[in-house]
């Protein structure tokens, strides 16, 4: 059984940084203080963590991009759309950049202009991709505790 807290930055009493060098004994204890007004069942079970298996995990989103000039170069997965776990898609979506990626290498290998095909790739990649990563940091907001992703009009 896994068991998460989760609260934006702001909210917590100590920054990344501190969250990083404490022991899970004090990180337990501050989940228990701050949870300590709801239901009483949950400080039970917060009383239950093993200290050793308490750890803190920094979730942040890539920002959408714009478009950029195709090279012979190119990413896929995490590297270019890193999300949330919020709705869990992540990893099937690094899944489908390879299958996209590995379609249009197939095309370059019969003879297509690689770098054509490369763009096509980053084109189709970066619309489903990052369309997962703003549903993914919507849903972070909404579940979890997410800081809202910057507004791309500002």
């Amino acid at each position: 059984m896994m068991c998460l807290f989760s609260a934006r930055t702001e909210l917590l009493p100590h920054t990344d940084a501190e969250l990083h060098r404490a022991p899970g004994q004090q990180l337990r204890d501050m989940a228990a203080g701050m949870t300590r007004s709801w239901n009483p069942l949950l400080g039970s079970i917060i009383a239950l963590w093993q200290p050793e298996s308490v750890f803190p995990l920094t979730i942040r989103s890539s920002v959408p991009l714009t478009p950029w000039p195709t090279s012979t170069v190119t990413l896929l997965g995490d590297a270019i759309h890193a999300m949330s776990p919020a709705v869990g898609v992540g990893a099937n979506t690094a899944l489908r950049d390879a299958l996209a990626l590995a379609t249009q290498l197939g095309k370059a290998a019969r003879g297509a202009d690689l770098v054509s095909s490369l763009h096509a790739y980053e084109a189709d990649m970066t619309a489903y991709g990052f369309d997962a990563v703003r549903t993914s940091a919507r849903y972070g907001q909404q579940r979890i505790g997410q800081a809202p992703l910057p507004d791309p009009t500002s």
